[in-house]
């Protein structure tokens, strides 16, 4: 069958002929429909984490159809963990997959949308849950076009925040941020027109629509935002942490604008910030702590009012472009390839 394999840690990816999965004890073999690409594939495949040495197939996330007899022969599942990492991963026709891993596709969902759910939720699900998230805050989650950052500012509407304020870093990804029929809740700061503290505070606006202030709270001061969930890091990250009210919590998740910040230590300890990393590892080795975090995401899913939004799916065998589109397309969205 075909698969996606880095041969050594130098990011360069083989279309490989390689064996057909067995499944062993606990696991199932399932035709792989669609995977998606995350920002860590890539990272692993340059050698930034290093569980196993090469040749071994990427893919830390996919969905499909369970081939093994027994009861669940048939099902559509969809899966994620150190696939792609430390075992064979996604980024092929079929994968043997943990049967413990394997979440059933809510029926509602296209095959698309599962394939971009669990990652990207269960990471944005998880982050809120380490800040401390609770109804009727106000939450910035900035980068609604990506993956985990759409993830946190549905998640976090649908669970009860006051306000989330979110970013998008074009016009045109402010505008399809708005057309998704957010409410009133859900506040937009193009980036390329203002910063984000102007967004946010109402200074400098453009114009009306981009007084996040007056179109939300009502008043003329600035929100005081209770938490972050921060996917890109660099200077935005001080621009959050001029935001965040004093007790307030920035939860690091990622870091695509770069992963060196300066940041007001004097402000901080005044302020009595907390600043917490963050990643999905614990939602993988705590079986406990991942069923809670699970069932959490497919309540939400389940109640049709949250889902990931798929930018593009290309066939496996273009996934030179596919990884480029994913690290520059500027995309809104998931990027799947389908064998």
């Amino acid at each position: 069958m075909k698969a996606v394999r880095i041969h050594d840690f130098d990011g360069v990816l083989h279309m490989d002929d390689v064996p057909e999965p067995v499944a062993r004890d606990g696991e199932v073999v399932v035709q792989v429909v669609l995977a998606a690409l995350n920002p860590i594939d890539e990272q692993i495949s340059r050698g930034e984490y290093r569980f196993v040495e090469p040749p071994f197939t990427l893919g830390v996330e996919g969905m499909g159809v369970v081939l093994t007899p027994g009861p669940r022969q048939g099902e559509r599942v969809m899966f994620f963990g150190f696939y792609g990492a430390a075992r064979d991963g996604a980024w092929a026709e079929r994968i043997a997959v943990a049967e413990a891993d394997l979440v059933p596709v809510p029926e509602h969902f296209s095959n698309e949308e599962a394939a971009g759910f669990l990652l990207a939720f269960t990471t944005a699900a998880g982050a809120l849950e380490y800040g401390g998230f609770t109804p009727g805050t106000t939450v910035l989650v900035p980068a609604v076009g990506g993956a985990v950052g759409n993830a946190g500012v549905q998640l976090a509407r649908h669970w009860g925040a006051a306000r989330v304020l979110t970013t998008a870093g074009s016009t045109a990804k402010a505008d399809q941020a708005r057309a998704l029929g957010y409410d009133g809740t859900v506040c937009v700061t193009d980036l390329s027109r203002i910063s984000l503290v102007e967004g946010v505070t109402g200074a400098g606006a453009i114009d009306a629509a981009e007084k996040l202030v007056a179109s939300v709270s009502g008043d003329d001061g600035p929100p005081e935002v209770d938490l972050v969930v921060d996917t890109v890091g660099g200077p935005m990250l001080a621009d959050a942490l001029s935001l965040i009210k004093a007790g307030g919590t920035i939860v690091s998740v990622g870091s695509a604008h770069g992963d060196t910040a300066t940041l007001d230590l004097h402000a901080m300890r005044r302020r009595l910030i907390r600043l917490l990393g963050w990643n999905f590892v614990p939602l993988i080795t705590d079986p406990s702590q991942a069923a809670g975090t699970r069932a959490r995401i497919l309540r939400a899913a389940e109640s049709g009012q949250v889902s990931p939004h798929i930018a593009e799916v290309h066939p496996l065998d273009d996934i030179d472009k596919a990884v480029d589109r994913l690290l520059h397309g500027r995309l809104f969205g998931k990027v799947l390839v389908r064998p």
